[in-house]
């Protein structure tokens, strides 16, 4: 208790007649003990961060820090958009595999179809085309994460 009165309703001082009733964390069963858990300090994250020491360009630095408090997790979260698992990289060229097979699979079809006079070849060319258009995509994770082209297990 302190010298001076507070006129707080919602934690008044505590008198001399609230100490003697009070009782202390022996007295609660363990259910009541079990709603207060025993933490101290944050939280243990899940992954946590690992200090580093790190050479960055000045001109880096200045721009991060100059975006304001959180800098550092922004740096982080710019290095991981960056960083592509190896097991990621193997399904992307999978799937570049797949599709490019896929690719001249229909071709072959088309062209043999178009020898016997069918008349579907603008089916498959539409398919051709959206295939393509996945075989770019993949492409440009490629070059965006400048995979290594040589692994491929496929």
């Amino acid at each position: 208790m302190s010298g001076n009165p507070r006129n707080d309703i919602d934690n008044p001082d505590w008198t001399a007649e609230d100490f003697a009733r009070a009782v202390g964390p022996e007295a609660l069963s363990d259910a009541e003990l079990a709603a207060f858990p025993k933490t101290r300090g944050r939280p243990k994250l899940a992954s946590p961060k690992l200090p580093v020491s790190l050479r960055l360009s000045q001109e880096v630095v200045m721009r991060f820090r100059a975006s304001g408090p959180g800098w550092q997790s922004r740096i982080d979260a710019a290095l991981s958009e960056t960083y592509i698992s190896p097991e990621m990289e193997d399904l992307v060229r999978a799937q570049k595999a797949l599709v490019e097979d896929m690719i001249v699979q229909i071709r072959a079809m088309r062209d043999g179809a178009l020898g016997s006079g069918a008349k579907d070849s603008d089916v498959t060319d539409d398919v051709i085309k959206v295939l393509q258009l996945r075989r770019d995509e993949l492409e440009r994770v490629y070059q965006r994460y400048g995979l290594n082209r040589e692994r491929v297990t496929a």
